[in-house]
This record gives structure tokens, sequence and C-alpha cells, in this order.
């Protein structure tokens, strides 16, 4: 792992309320070079960045089932996952998944004005 890796991941695992400029900062310049966020405007990666968080699962970790309502979404950042039939690899992102297979995750709340 890189020093920005590890810098990044720190910044993630700080609670949102009590990241600092510089965190929000790291966060913001990491997630802005990950592909799956590239249609994303500055002002919602910035947004994403004050709720966004860390989170690790050993493997076969069950998030969610088939009839669950989504409350978030999840950027894989290293290992994989396995949903109906098709495998993700780090890097992607996904929302209402039914079994998985991760090892870190960041996991992205929505708020209640996204619907």
């Amino acid at each position: 792992m890189s020093a920005m890796e590890a810098t990044f991941k720190v910044a993630l695992k700080r609670e949102p309320q009590l990241r600092t400029a510089e965190d929000l900062h790291t966060i913001y310049n990491h997630l802005y070079r990950m592909d799956v966020l590239t249609h994303l405007r500055e002002h919602q990666l910035r947004s994403m960045c004050t709720s966004i968080r860390y989170e690790r699962h050993e493997a076969n970790h069950i998030l969610f089932y088939p009839d669950s309502i989504a409350s978030c979404w999840y950027i894989l950042l290293t290992g994989s996952v396995f949903v109906q039939e098709h495998m993700y690899l780090a890097r992607c992102w996904f929302v209402l998944l039914s079994s998985l297979c991760l090892t870190a995750v960041v996991r992205v709340e929505r708020r209640p004005e996204c619907g």
C-alpha cells in the first residue's frame, strides 16, 4: 500500500463529523481519480466526501439480501464481489447486492434529499 493510499484510508476511517479540511482534501483527490466517479460534478464529489466511510468485511459476508432496500452504495477498494452470477473487482461500485466476498469497501450513505 502506498503512502497516499494509507492516508486515504486513515481519512476515511475518521468519523465524518470529525474530519479535517486536510482529510476532505485527501478523500476528494483520491475519489476524483476513480473511473467510476468521473461522471460526477465537483460539488457532488465534495458532498460525497462528507459522508463517505470505510468498512472492512471478511470473505462471504452478506451486506444485502435480494429484497433489501438500498440506503447506500459501495465502492470496492480491494477484493472481489459476486452478485447474481457476475464478479466485480476492486474499484467498481454497486448498489443492493445479494451476496458478497470482499475485504474493503467505501460506503456512501444516501442522503434523504436524494430520494
